[in-house]
């Protein structure tokens, strides 16, 4: 998306860690997703050569535009893959605040708390299902699937590996 800053913003968006722009219809600061919820966390900031235009590269806790897409700008391949992305960014929060919120009885926390042993026996075992349901061809392909995405992403979590370095990694390969 494409959006009006100023020094206030900016310094609200470096402080908080979300962005923040000038709305100039408003004639205000704005934190952006502040009615939607779907704000958008600084990842790295860039400023061109003659410092007066900044990129952001965000993660997104949901769509971009006011129409709902993940862009303002036309859709093609990269859209999909930002929609994928957005997905996976939502799912990694939704797990880091179980876990930063240490909810009792919940078997997240008790993964990410518990040894690392029994992380990777269940990772195995997931990975051992999933085989064999492409192999019988039983319709839960999809389930096993989702069981062990999971349990690889508390994997990630606690390890301090974000969805955005594995996307990163996958999209350089892809680049290649």
């Amino acid at each position: 998306m494409l959006a009006y800053s100023n020094s206030e913003a900016i310094e609200l968006t470096n402080e908080t860690g979300l962005v923040h722009f000038f709305s100039r219809s408003r004639d205000k600061i704005w934190l952006k997703g502040e009615t939607s919820g779907n704000t958008m966390r600084l990842i790295e900031s860039r400023q061109d050569c003659d410092q007066d235009t900044l990129l952001y590269k965000v993660i997104p806790s949901g769509p971009a535009c006011h129409t709902g897409t993940s862009s303002c700008f036309n859709p093609d391949e990269e859209q999909i893959n930002l929609k994928t992305f957005d997905y996976l960014t939502r799912f990694e929060n939704y797990l880091s605040e179980i876990i930063d919120k240490r909810q009792e009885g919940s078997y997240t926390v008790k993964l990410y708390k518990g040894s690392k042993g029994k992380l990777i026996r269940k990772i195995i075992e997931e990975a051992g299902e999933v085989a064999e349901s492409f192999i019988e061809n039983d319709g839960r392909l999809s389930k096993e699937i989702a069981d062990l995405f999971y349990h690889l992403s508390v994997l990630m979590l606690r390890d301090g590996l974000s969805f955005d370095r594995v996307y990163q990694e996958l999209d350089n390969r892809r680049k290649a």
